[in-house]
């Protein structure tokens, strides 16, 4: 087919029926909204490719074949052989794009789905090396994984209700994030707006692709009250048709003006106080224990906290106090900060003066 020749199906049927063709086919989905996809369909003009199918559906209107295939944003290329993907490209790069036609145009219906790589190279065949070097790849990338999951547990404790969305609450580049925010600035709490957290996944690779395994979603936005998945946007409108939304946004945040007295009330139980791993006794970290031992040479009384005896105090002080390691150290119900600022206190002569009441 040439390529000034697109099919644009209006529905899932139509659309999967296309797709299945035996030869190669490129599905564009994008979003009449959306000025790149209409800047890459200019390009598909350009390029000759009589054995390809080109495919133009609106992925807002097919959300049931978007989510099958994964389609987190616009524009996004799928090629097809004999139904089954071979390669994508996500975003606005014309080469590519050029690339991945021209491929597409030189593969025959007869060929094997696996004969083809997709875009960026993920079919290479791995460097080849020793049990040795794999093992230590394999022990790096859990490494990794941990710290990434670490990081996004963080962003997901960062505020009782948070949104994953494509680009800023201001200015959404999707229209399913669009509709998000749409969805929640119109919920009722208290006779207030929501007041919502919210992260760019497009400025963040990492946390782009590791959230959909991470929280076993595979599409964007995702909503998440008090540290827990919601869901996407169906889901999301479908809490707020049955009224079910806004209530549990104000639970969360009660629980979060709960526990933010609870901490208050924890910082103030002592004029010096310090969350630590573990006790004064037994600390259960070595930053705990240096700073358990620096108190201790300055004869201060101060008050100890375990953060390992209570997740909710652990993981809800790093917001409160917008600090987001341990120990911390507190004086008449002030951040001093962690061991680093306390040592340098303590090096400068001045943590005695730090710690002791004001004037």
């Amino acid at each position: 087919m040439s390529s000034s020749e697109i099919l644009r199906p209006t529905t899932e049927a139509a659309a999967k029926a296309a797709l299945a063709q035996a030869g190669p086919v490129v599905v564009h989905f994008g979003a009449a909204w959306c000025g790149p996809s209409s800047q890459m369909e200019a390009v598909v003009h350009t390029v000759p490719a009589e054995n390809v199918t080109h495919v133009r559906v609106e992925a807002e209107d097919v959300p049931g074949l978007s989510l099958a295939h994964n389609v987190v944003s616009v524009p996004t290329f799928v090629v097809f052989l004999a139904g089954k993907e071979v390669a994508r490209l996500e975003g606005a790069n014309a080469p590519a794009l050029v690339r991945i036609i021209n491929e597409a145009n030189a593969m025959s219906a007869t060929s094997g789905a696996g004969s083809a790589a997709p875009a960026g190279g993920a079919g290479s065949a791995a460097p080849a090396g020793g049990a040795a070097s794999s093992e230590e790849a394999a022990k790096a990338a859990a490494k990794e994984k941990k710290k990434l999951e670490r990081r996004m547990q963080g962003i997901i404790d960062s505020a009782p209700v948070v949104l994953f969305m494509k680009g800023e609450p201001s200015a959404p580049q999707c229209g399913f994030s669009r509709k998000a925010i749409g969805l929640l600035q119109s919920v009722d709490v208290g006779g207030a707006p929501v007041d919502f957290a919210s992260f760019d996944i497009l400025s963040d690779p990492a946390v782009r692709q590791g959230l959909k395994t991470y929280s076993n979603w595979p599409t964007f936005p995702q909503l998440y009250i008090s540290g827990k998945l919601v869901g996407g946007l169906d889901i999301m409108a479908e809490l707020a048709e049955d009224d079910e939304l806004a209530p549990m946004i104000a639970a969360a945040y009660a629980k979060r003006d709960a526990l933010n007295a609870r901490l208050a009330e924890l910082i103030a139980s002592h004029p010096v106080m310090v969350f630590i791993k573990g006790t004064p006794d037994e600390p259960r970290c070595g930053f705990s224990r240096k700073m358990v031992t620096l108190l201790n040479s300055t004869g201060i009384t101060y008050g100890s906290f375990d953060i390992l005896s209570d997740d909710d105090v652990r993981q809800g002080l790093k917001t409160y106090s917008n600090w987001p390691t341990f120990p911390q150290l507190y004086a008449h119900g002030k951040l001093i900060g962690g061991n680093d600022i306390a040592h340098e206190l303590a090096e400068d002569g001045e943590l005695e003066a730090a710690l002791a009441p004001p004037s």
